[in-house]
């Protein structure tokens, strides 16, 4: 446990596909149900210095006392969820 912010009580997956993602916690991991958003809105968002309209979809859920949430950018404004998938990364 960080003695700055308390125990961890939400983790944040950046993943490619969201419903392929909800489908491998559920059936793999026994995570769910998933509250599932399409369309999440996001407003007055500035990513470096300019304003953006990111659509994103969110999967939340909780195992045990941690919230697990997936994020699936939808669109190619910029923005650190597409950024962080073209280089190539995905997850945590």
């Amino acid at each position: 446990m960080s003695r700055h912010f308390g125990e961890i009580r939400q983790l944040g997956y950046v993943v490619h596909d969201i419903e392929a993602a909800m489908d491998y916690w559920s059936r793999t991991l026994g995570v769910g149900p998933w509250y599932y958003n399409p369309r999440v809105p996001i407003v007055n968002y500035e990513y470096d210095g300019q304003r953006y309209e990111p659509h994103n979809s969110v999967a939340l859920a909780n195992s045990g006392f941690v919230q697990v949430e997936l994020i699936q950018t939808r669109n190619d404004v910029p923005s650190m969820y597409r950024d962080f998938l073209q280089a190539g990364r995905t997850g945590l």
